[in-house]
């Protein structure tokens, strides 16, 4: 039950980031045979599209990769933004953890983001 970077993002983040990431990979414990998407901040960018950063938990037996992944931004019960997502490089063991952006520009919008009880969840296929 590892929490990983890619090397970018080791490079990349802030030691305060780095330890943000391990408090919640602390409160988010790894579950058999689940995938979690554990916020940890949302955020819009200059050009209108919303971040949400998430550790990506797989209890997977098998390894999880970002390919052509149907992805909502949730906030409450509502689908607030969504896209599909690939990104062949990432490709998280199984029982680890690896944290993750999502961009989600405007057009992919349903509604406006309010930023409050949002989640990200994977569309079943």
């Amino acid at each position: 039950m590892t929490l990983r970077f890619e090397d970018k993002w080791e490079k990349a983040i802030s030691p305060s980031d780095h330890e943000e990431f391990n408090k919640v990979h602390q409160r988010f414990p790894i579950k058999s045979n689940e995938l979690l998407f554990a916020p940890v901040r949302v955020a819009m960018n200059h050009n209108g599209a919303l971040l949400a950063t998430v550790l990506i938990l797989n209890g997977y037996k098998s390894n999880w990769r970002l390919y052509e992944r149907a992805i909502q931004y949730v906030e409450s019960t509502d689908i607030v933004a969504e896209g599909s997502f690939t990104r062949e490089s990432l490709e998280i063991p199984s029982q680890s953890a690896v944290p993750w952006t999502f961009i989600f520009p405007s057009s992919s919008f349903l509604r406006a983001p309010s930023f409050q009880d949002w989640k990200i969840t994977q569309q079943k296929p």
